[in-house]
């Protein structure tokens, strides 16, 4: 068994379609995670229990944390696909992927506020279960 230690360094933009593929696959993950982070504290204010308001607390606090995240998370996916892409051809067993300039955190960032918004939207417009304001 070979081991082969390659280093490259790609370019970061969105004119890189593994770049596109990454930031896609976290922008969809962010979102999910928002949307239920969203739900969760909409539910959390009409709660009178202080359990039912710590989760929705939580829910946010790690949504931000993963809006934080973003950069790293961007970069492991992006990595992780370099390998998978790389493994298919026969490429070298281990290797490192720089991002020139780094895949943009926007897109993740503006599909999760969205998502986050609608969830909080739909949830507002909602009084009680199975009673929805016009």
């Amino acid at each position: 068994m070979q081991f082969d230690l390659r280093t490259i360094e790609v370019d970061g933009s969105l004119r890189n379609p593994t770049v596109v593929v990454t930031v896609l696959i976290w922008a969809v993950m962010l979102s999910l995670i928002s949307a239920g982070a969203a739900y969760l504290w909409a539910r959390s204010r009409r709660a009178t229990n202080i359990q039912a308001r710590g989760r929705g607390v939580a829910a946010v606090l790690v949504a931000a944390a993963l809006y934080l995240a973003t950069p790293l998370a961007q970069f492991a996916i992006g990595n992780a696909l370099y390998v998978q892409q790389l493994s298919r051809e026969g490429g070298p067993s281990v290797i490192s992927v720089g991002f020139l300039g780094g895949p943009p955190v926007w897109p993740a960032w503006g599909a999760a506020l969205l998502a986050a918004y609608s969830v909080l939207r739909r949830q507002r417009r909602t009084k009680a279960p199975g009673t929805v304001t016009p």
